[in-house]
């Protein structure tokens, strides 16, 4: 419950501004709330293993009852077991967790923003930031808006200096900007039409059209600079359920396997690089994630035991530290080695997990003396 308030504050402080400035209807904020604590948990389980297990064997040392055990002839290792079966149970549950609950919010998040989008897209758009407006197999349009005003309670977002692109994709698979609206402002607007049937557009004002044919060879500018033309938005029925081929988190596992069968197989240029390299990523995090549980309980075992007269309090200060030094080293390996190339996509996720281990490996032999370290794979054995 602490990590995960901790890491919420900072996605409720996002979620409470949309819903101030956005009128966002409580209930699709209850929902973004709830979708978004399932996929947290599944870092915050385990940094709570790893305060845990350090505030526990801290607490233990502390009253002397490690000192106990060890007098009565019970060693580390045996002392130790119980917190590893502990871990192995927590691992095989985060697994089950990552590959089953996890892509389900994710999908259930990724269809309330298309459900807010479709409904009122000036709900999502933020000011001079680029936002998806249609995320379709073969086109997407992408809207830029320097400054949105809010005129009066019950009207409408008006748009200041909006530039919409549209990017279709080509015979190789790439997309590529096929059509771009600049216009002075911009207003959503319901259209109904005589046979009861209304359609959502973005009613845009003062600017141009430009066009350009597949091959990007020649283009077309249509103005309408004393008038108005009204860009159609994607029904809400069209969006229900849609993902798109790069939401690899909202993927289940089978399916991700497949898209990275289907990427590896295509010409590889850079995009298909980039999403190839995602999709892989992605899939590592689902293993290596839960494997962090039982990483964590090696290296909180001997740091509890090294600090027997501090006891809970320092505990929790190193496992702010270790696990703020593991997630550091998680997302810096994900956004600079595996994104950038820098890394294989195995190492850039398993990166974490193998410097914990082999820290925690080497604490609990220096502090213990009890093994070597070669005696921690057979520890289940250990008599």
């Amino acid at each position: 419950m602490f990590f995960t308030f901790i890491i919420m504050v900072f996605y409720l402080k996002e979620i409470i501004r949309l819903a101030i400035q956005k009128s966002i209807p409580f209930s699709i904020v209850g929902k973004l709330v709830y979708y978004s604590t399932g996929w947290t948990l599944a870092m915050t389980l385990p940094m709570a293993a790893l305060m845990a297990v350090i505030m526990a064997v801290g607490g233990m040392n502390a009253d002397s009852e490690i000192i106990a055990m060890r007098a009565g002839g019970i060693t580390y290792p045996r002392i130790f077991r119980p917190y590893l079966w502990f871990g192995a149970f927590m691992t095989l549950g985060m697994f089950w967790y990552n590959h089953v609950i996890i892509p389900d919010c994710f999908a259930e998040m990724r269809k309330l923003t298309n459900h807010i989008l479709s409904a009122d897209p000036t709900m999502v758009i933020s000011e001079n930031q680029f936002t998806m407006l249609d995320d379709g197999d073969d086109a997407k349009r992408i809207i830029f808006v320097e400054k949105m005003e809010k005129r009066g309670k019950e009207k409408s977002t008006l748009l200041h200096n909006v530039q919409i692109r549209t990017m279709s994709k080509m015979e190789n698979g790439i997309f590529k900007v096929s059509e771009t609206i600049l216009a002075r402002n911009g207003i959503k607007v319901v259209k109904n039409y005589p046979d009861g049937r209304y359609q959502k557009a973005l009613r845009l004002y003062k600017g141009y059209v430009v066009t350009s044919n597949s091959d990007q060879t020649t283009s077309q500018r249509i103005d309408f600079q004393e008038g108005h033309m009204d860009l159609h938005l994607t029904d809400d029925d069209a969006f229900k359920g849609k993902l798109g081929n790069d939401d690899f988190g909202a993927f289940t596992t089978g399916k991700l396997f497949d898209r990275i069968s289907e990427i590896s197989a295509q010409n590889e240029d850079d995009l298909q690089k980039d999403l190839l390299a995602r999709a892989k990523i992605e899939m590592h995090k689902r293993f290596a994630l839960p494997f962090a549980t039982i990483v964590f309980l090696f290296l909180g075992f001997p740091l509890g035991i090294a600090n027997r007269r501090s006891g809970k309090g320092m505990g929790f200060g190193l496992s702010i530290a270790f696990i703020f030094m593991y997630f550091a080293l998680f997302l810096f390996a994900n956004t600079i080695g595996g994104a950038k190339g820098f890394l294989s996509p195995f190492f850039a996720v398993w990166l974490g997990n193998i410097v914990t281990f082999l820290t925690g490996a080497y604490i609990f032999v220096k502090r213990t003396g009890d093994f070597e370290l070669k005696d921690i794979l057979l520890i289940f054995r250990k008599k």
